[in-house]
């Protein structure tokens, strides 16, 4: 979905990654709310509806933010930011959950991050604000598999 994004922003000079998202959202509601309503109907209670609300604004706003950023970066500084996000998640269920996790798990998510960091060794072009869209989009995504959890 990122490359589509992309390429939409650098090929056609689309300027508009907001509205990109608002149509991204709008049809998931479009085809949620039929598959929701053949379901049956069957509102949640207050407290997990208020949880899918949160859930739901989280993830908008990492897709609002996730294609503000690559307006400004490359694809591939995109794709190496968001390979931190399994790190992100490790590290935000720790601080906010209280969650332990084993050491080895930790260990294996330097790999992943050195890997993707070296992937773009040499044709990095740094823009700050777009990278400071896609960090809290990473953010964003972590706290929301934690929210899943």
């Amino acid at each position: 979905m990122a490359g589509l994004n992309k390429w939409i922003f650098a090929t056609h000079g689309f300027r508009y990654p907001l509205l990109l998202s608002s149509l991204h959202m709008l049809s998931g509601v479009a085809v949620g709310y039929p598959l929701g309503w053949a379901r049956g109907p069957s509102p949640p209670a207050p407290r997990p509806r208020a949880r899918i609300y949160l859930l739901s604004l989280t993830f908008c706003t990492s897709v609002a933010l996730g294609n503000v950023g690559l307006s400004y970066v490359q694809l591939d500084v995109a794709q190496a930011v968001a390979t931190t996000t399994p790190l992100v998640t490790l590290l935000l269920s720790g601080l906010l959950g209280g969650r332990r996790h084993h050491p080895l798990q930790y260990a294996a998510m330097g790999p992943v991050c050195a890997g993707a960091a070296c992937s773009i060794a040499g044709g990095l072009r740094f823009h700050q604000p777009g990278c400071g869209f896609l960090l809290a989009a990473t953010v964003l995504r972590a706290l929301k598999s934690i929210q899943q959890s």
